[in-house]
């Protein structure tokens, strides 16, 4: 007789409000003791920034009104050794576009740190971070069954955002997310959050033109990885999207450049996506040469107090 878990047939048939609870109550405790779990480990984190470059200083140029502007296309690669120990994350820059570099992590922007993976679930499922949540639907991801809730954050509780074009202006915002739970273990398989940003956002200031940023999108997505012959949930990959306003949107800029703007220039937008492999026990690490220095794991988001991030100063 063929054994199914009663996890998935919950999943195959929907779920009730009772059971829709008492998935929440069981994600909550994964969620909540996840890092707890965890080896010290080591990894390879290889990230890719890709940058659609619209020069603005376009947008004056009443010649250029009716006109295709530029594209301008900007990205790179980046290297670094990862080591997750007693909850907190530390990274070392090995390479940029192949070649060895002595930058910090903290001086690379559009990142996210590894120890999000550990504190963004949690953040979700802590009672004073008040979210809600709701069942949406029931699917399959990576050939196993998941239970995919919607949840949402009020701005009082939201997310500080650090905005690298904008000198590192902060801001705070709620924010509405999907969450992939495996119905059989609860373990959380995928995360994506959105994050719209107020055109009239008082932290956003519009200087010469810029029309500022109008959302961000996030995706993390968690594998099993086998370590000394136990197998962990990790960190797989993670995606960042920043989403600019168009010129139009801008209230800073003149009617006359606004409509310049409007008709030469489209939206800004950049894509941050990063990858985990080579994953080891904490006792090897990664080989490297010269004199990259260690530093502290830093993250664009602030979910509370963020594993090994701590808030940039303003």
């Amino acid at each position: 007789m063929l054994f199914v878990p009663a996890g998935v047939l919950l999943a195959q048939r929907g779920l009730s409000s009772v059971e829709q609870d008492r998935a929440v109550a069981a994600m909550r405790e994964y969620a909540l003791h996840y890092s707890e779990h965890l080896p010290d480990y080591t990894c390879l984190q290889v990230t890719e920034r890709e940058h659609d470059v619209i020069p603005l200083v376009n947008a004056y140029d009443p010649d250029l009104a009716g006109k295709d502007a530029p594209h301008i296309r900007w990205s790179n690669a980046i290297d670094e050794e990862v080591e997750l120990a007693g909850g907190r994350a530390s990274y070392r820059v090995l390479k940029i576009d192949g070649r060895p570099s002595t930058l910090r992590h903290d001086q690379l922007l559009s990142t996210i740190a590894a120890g999000e993976f550990a504190t963004i679930p949690r953040y979700l499922f802590e009672s004073e971070t008040g979210t809600t949540f709701r069942w949406v639907r029931n699917e399959k991801l990576h050939g196993r069954t998941v239970l995919v809730f919607g949840f949402e954050v009020p701005e009082a509780r939201g997310v500080t955002i650090h905005d690298p074009a904008r000198g590192g202006r902060e801001f705070h915002l709620g924010f509405t997310g999907l969450l992939y739970s495996d119905a059989e273990t609860k373990a959380v398989s995928r995360l994506t959050l959105h994050f719209a940003v107020p055109i009239n956002a008082t932290a956003l200031t519009y200087n010469f033109g810029d029309p500022g940023l109008s959302g961000l999108d996030l995706a993390l997505d968690y594998k099993p990885v086998n370590l000394a012959g136990r197998e962990f949930v990790l960190p797989d990959r993670f995606e960042v999207q920043w989403h600019r306003r168009r010129p139009d949107d801008a209230t800073g800029l003149s009617p006359r450049l606004r409509a310049a703007a409007t008709q030469a220039l489209g939206p800004e937008d950049s894509d941050t996506h990063g990858q985990f492999k080579e994953y080891r026990l904490a006792s090897s690490s990664i080989e490297y040469s010269g004199e990259q220095p260690k530093g502290e794991a830093h993250s664009v988001l602030t979910f509370g107090d963020v594993l090994g991030s701590p808030r940039p100063e303003k």
